[in-house]
């Protein structure tokens, strides 16, 4: 039957009845009353109703022919009573009225015209005083069971039918109180499931996203209004049963909060709301008053302006090293319309809060307004520190802040807690318990950490990245510490997953029984535009998103890449860097980085048919899955972590295990069966991730009420002046600071005068290295030196450095760590790009240098004097690394875990294309080889090294300088150099193995490293009456 023969049927209006006896009267006389043209049958189903007069009417409205009547022999409920009126005529187009309904005028030829307006329209809705997302004047008709006052149910509907006039709106889901349905989408979308809504409640929502689903549109016909006082039948059941049935729908659709959220913000009804409130608001003075009070009562109740009268101003701790954490402050304070702040850490290489800066982040925009250089800096996170507790209440005073979010403490202290405010601590990762992050060692998840564990772990786990001048002690201590403040009463803790709290119960007994909010991020809505390659015969195109490094699977990546290009094309999205060891590889498209907002069309372009996610650390959230999952990308990942929990394997995507031959199975199976790939994907296409505006509203309803609202404009200036006052503050002391900085630099002055007296009398000594070093550490340590330290954040870099060279030697001392080693290594010496040295140097002037140098190398790596160092020098295009220098490394690496190279700006950028690029590439993510600056000069890099390691032939001009190094006590090693026998003597201080030999030279090193630092001072002294070269 086609539309037009379906539209001349009469319709099927169904009206189930169960109580209610003046009501259901009102209900049915409206009906046949009203003056419409469409021909109806009026349809009564008597559900065994109890009420004997209800009954006694609806049968003599059925002996008059007014009605079809249809009686129940057994209370089947609300699900299945209409179900048998939808049966009743198999052509019909049907209308559900609820019994407890009114309407007026020509309301039915309205809904029927609105219904024929599109061939894809599936449903209508009228507004109605209670229907939720479909209700005037009130949205959601909350607590409003009359008419707006003065107004008839005739004349209310005759000005909407006037103002709207053939008006339609999509809506996310039709409202069953008066719900028309066509036939055609009746026949093709089914029944209303009365399996899963029993007696009712949420089943016309899910017809509503079922029908969506095939490409029916649900649409409110926003000319027609119709009266419905709502939960009759149901009386004193309703709420238990709306419950159970909202649990039920979101099973069925995940999505379908965050659906009809997305609408509610979008708000694409509120023209046709403002419509009618011009057209009542011209009818009398009286209207126009209840217009403007009713539009200031919806402003209170509209849940969206719940996010803007709840909460103050808000202050948020977290780091300033990008990545998840920085991305969910972003999103919280781009939809809070609170004022929210920011206290970022400022990190440098050698301490994680070297200075704090304030930004605050209000209407959509995010501006710095402050900073502090930390006069003692933080090294990882404390328990407490005076000079950040003093900014930190001082900026809370100023700013009036009334919550706390903690979303990282690196770079902080535990003072945050005592400033007793409302504090949400967000569990985005494993730290502060875990030093390294993961908490993964040897290739498992760990699942304890006593004092020894961690101090094997900071030795030799490869992704311990920073902080080795702490100790493993401290960090026990530290943990205690922790747990105790985050059981404060005024702290709440949230998880973004269920794994991710558990680990921390697991890691951290003492906060077990803690209880925790588990919140998933938000993310925003992203266009589906996939239009994926499953057509038989295409090859597989697989996206692997994300930075490519160790802990996200860069691995599994590297070794997958070669086999898995048999079968499929791969896409390497945002793999930063690391992506240029795959540039050669055909069947491998690379995007290094893309700004955000570009995602959606990158995956589009490609048209995945599925994404990899290899993590080989547990995931607590991942937003790369719910960015795949938002664009309707099948996902396999590593069965890890938040992976686990969010992923059903072979429902919502894949789970296989972080090997290879697992990955490259599965991939094939999927690659045979496409079927499976087009199962999830239309899943994905279904459902929606958390919106960040659910997700901020979920965060805020653990905030007390008590909290003082920031809506009012008195509040908002008094924060803009606020701010304006603690920026006036920052500058006052950052004057005063210039007054010192002018009264240090005289100090130091002096201070640099007496050392320059103290070397030149050392330099005359016979055991000068030793005695030079010691001398060194008492002036550093000396009474004028410690007076400045107040105000080393306004001192120069380098002046910086040697303060921290002082106290980290101390430091080193005092807890047993190695003597300083360092490790310099060097390629060929072209004559531009090498200091010629003639003849032996001064050694006190060398000595000198090398301890200036040693301290930048240290400050830029963020690891203390007690490491081993080497230096990568620039090579010549002809003398790039090879492949045996880089196993070298590797194997040095793993005598200690504090080993790290040195490789130049001008080294970096003509390797970076070699063959060892890849390998390069890798040790740099793990932060093993770390990029010097180009201005650094060469000589110096290479004095602050206890070893060099030279690859590639000894000329002349590199034999004066190997000289050089030999007698400041350095250790050389000679990698396949033909020359050296000649140019260079046999020497305690020289090491020569050719390519094949690098676990050799490694042993060599460590050696040399081994020996006391006194007997190396004593072989470097031997070294100066040895003729080393032509020039000596």
């Amino acid at each position: 039957m086609n539309e037009a023969s379906e539209r001349s049927l009469p319709i099927d209006i169904i009206v189930p009845v169960y109580r209610g006896f003046s009501e259901t009267r009102r209900c049915i006389e409206s009906v046949l009353a009203a003056p419409v043209r469409a021909d109806f049958e009026l349809v009564v189903i008597e559900d065994k109703s109890p009420e004997v007069e209800l009954v006694e009417y609806l049968g003599s409205l059925s002996e008059r022919g007014l009605i079809t009547l249809l009686k129940n022999t057994e209370n089947l409920g609300f699900v299945s009573t209409v179900n048998r009126g939808m049966q009743l005529h198999l052509e019909r187009d049907v209308l559900l009225l609820n019994s407890d309904t009114e309407v007026a005028n020509d309301w039915l030829d309205r809904i029927h015209a609105a219904a024929y307006s599109a061939e894809e329209i599936g449903t209508i809705t009228p507004f109605s005083n209670n229907a939720t997302i479909c209700s005037y004047p009130y949205f959601n008709g909350a607590g409003n069971a009359n008419l707006p006052s003065g107004l008839t149910l005739a004349e209310l509907d005759g000005l909407v039918s006037k103002a709207n006039a053939d008006q339609t709106a999509e809506i996310p889901t039709a409202v069953g109180f008066c719900m028309f349905i066509k036939r055609a989408c009746l026949n093709e979308v089914g029944y209303f499931d009365a399996k899963r809504f029993g007696r009712g409640y949420g089943e016309e929502n899910d017809f509503s996203r079922n029908a969506a689903l095939l490409g029916w549109r649900n649409v409110l016909a926003a000319d027609v209004y119709v009266f419905h006082a709502g939960g009759v039948s149901f009386g004193t059941e309703q709420s238990v049963l709306q419950k159970s049935a909202l649990a039920t729908l979101l099973d069925k659709h995940p999505d379908y909060l965050y659906t009809v959220d997305a609408f509610v913000r979008v708000n694409p009804l509120r023209i046709y709301r403002s419509g009618i409130d011009t057209a009542r608001g011209t009818l009398n003075a009286n209207q126009a008053l209840l217009v403007q009070q009713e539009q200031a009562l919806e402003s209170s109740a509209n849940p969206t302006a719940q996010i803007k009268v709840s909460g103050g101003v808000r202050l948020h701790i977290a780091h300033s090293w990008g990545g998840g954490i920085e991305r969910w402050v972003d999103d919280f304070v781009t939809v809070d319309t609170q004022p929210n702040f920011i206290l970022q850490s400022e990190t440098d290489p050698n301490a994680a809060g070297a200075a704090l800066s304030l930004w605050m982040a209000w209407a959509g925009k995010k501006t710095k307004i402050a900073l502090w250089h930390l006069a003692t800096p933080i090294r990882a996170t404390e328990i407490h520190h005076p000079e950040y507790a003093a900014i930190l209440r001082d900026l809370v005073d100023k700013l009036a802040v009334q919550s706390l979010f903690v979303s990282s403490l690196i770079g902080h202290a535990l003072d945050v807690f005592a400033l007793r405010l409302p504090t949400i601590v967000i569990l985005h990762d494993v730290y502060p318990f875990c030093p390294a992050f993961f908490a993964h060692y040897a290739g498992a998840a760990c699942t304890r950490c006593d004092v020894n564990s961690l101090r094997t772990c900071q030795q030799d786990n490869p992704m311990y990245y920073f902080w080795h001048d702490t100790r493993p002690e401290w960090w026990v201590a530290f943990r205690g510490e922790y747990a105790m403040v985050i059981a404060a009463p005024w702290v709440q803790l949230v998880a973004p997953t269920h794994v991710a709290w558990a680990r921390w119960q697991q890691l951290l007994p003492a906060i077990a029984n803690l209880p925790c909010t588990i919140i998933g991020h938000g993310i925003d809505v992203l266009p589906r535009t996939l239009n994926s390659s499953l057509a038989s015969g295409q090859r597989l195109r697989v996206v692997i998103p994300g930075r490519l490094v160790e802990h996200k699977g860069l691995s599994l990546v590297a070794e997958l890449l070669p086999k898995l290009m048999n079968f499929a094309d791969v896409f390497l999205l945002g793999c930063g860097g690391k992506g240029w060891a795959f540039v050669d590889m055909p069947q491998v498209k690379i995007v290094f980085d893309y700004p955000r907002g570009e995602l959606a069309d990158k995956i589009a372009e490609f048209r995945p048919d599925c994404a990899l996610l290899l993590s080989i650390v547990p995931e607590t959230f991942s937003y790369t899955l719910s960015e795949m999952q938002a664009l309707g990308v099948p996902v396999v990942a590593t069965n890890l972590g938040a992976y686990r929990e969010r992923i059903e394997h072979d429902v919502t995507g894949w789970l296989v295990e972080p090997n290879v031959e697992s990955i490259l199975n599965l991939l094939r199976v999927l690659d045979a069966q496409r079927a499976q790939i087009q199962t999830v994907m239309q899943y994905w296409q279904m459902h929606l991730p958390t919106s960040i505006r659910t997700m901020l509203r979920q965060y805020l309803t653990l905030l007390p009420s008590s909290v003082v609202s920031a809506r009012h404009s008195g509040f908002v200036d008094g924060v803009a002046q606020r701010v304006q006052q603690l920026q006036q503050d920052v500058w006052v002391l950052d004057e005063a600071g210039q007054h010192q900085k002018q009264e240090f630099e005289v100090a130091l002055a002096s201070a640099e005068h007496r050392a320059s007296l103290a070397e030149h009398h050392l330099s005359v000594q016979t055991t000068l290295s030793a005695e030079l070093f010691e001398s060194q550490q008492r002036l550093l340590g000396s009474r004028s030196w410690r007076l400045t330290v107040p105000i080393r954040w306004l001192g120069s870099q380098v002046r910086v450095l040697r303060n921290r060279l002082s106290s980290r030697h101390d430091h080193a001392q005092s807890v047993g760590l190695p003597s300083p080693v360092v490790v310099a290594l060097t390629g060929s010496a072209s004559e531009d790009s090498s200091v010629p040295i003639q003849g032996a140097p001064d050694i006190s002037s060398t000595s000198r240098r090398y301890d200036v140098s040693r301290a930048e190398l240290c400050t830029l790596s963020g690891l203390p004097l007690a490491t081993i160092w080497l230096g990568l020098d620039d090579p010549s295009p002809a003398d790039l690394y090879p492949f045996t220098l880089i196993e070298f490394i590797k194997a040095s690496c793993k005598h200690s875990n504090a080993i790290r190279f040195f490789m130049s700006d001008a080294a970096f950028e003509q390797v970076r294309h070699s063959e060892v690029g890849a390998a390069i590439y890798q040790l740099l993510t793990q932060r093993v080889i770390i990029r010097t600056p180009a201005e650094w000069d060469k000589l110096g890099r290479q004095f602050s090294g206890d070893c060099m390691v030279i690859f590639s032939n000894l000329k002349q001009q590199m034999a004066s300088a190997a000289c050089a190094l030999l007698r400041s006590g350095c250790f050389l090693i000679l990698w396949n150099d033909n020359q050296a026998d000649i140019l260079l003597p046999e020497s305690a201080q020289i090491g020569r193995v050719m390519d094949s030999d690098w676990q050799e030279a490694a042993l060599q090193l460590m050696a040399w490293l081994a020996t006391d630092f006194v007997e190396r001072q004593a072989i470097a002294k031997q070294s100066q009456t040895l003729p080393l070269c032509n020039d000596c």
